[in-house]
């Protein structure tokens, strides 16, 4: 099961829940003021016209 895969004991699991750790902090960093996806987003509210 796909639970067992994530929430298990084997270095699979371990390996798995490292790295969606690794990812959310990722993620966090982006969306914090001055972050690419902050700017970005920041980008498309000011000028939507460049990303068309």
């Amino acid at each position: 099961m796909v639970i067992e895969r994530v929430m298990g004991k084997e270095e699979e699991a371990k390996t798995k829940r490292e790295r969606a750790k690794r990812l959310g902090e990722m993620v966090r960093k982006a969306m914090e003021e001055g972050g690419s996806s902050h700017i970005n987003l920041t980008k498309l509210i000011i000028s939507p016209s460049q990303f068309i």
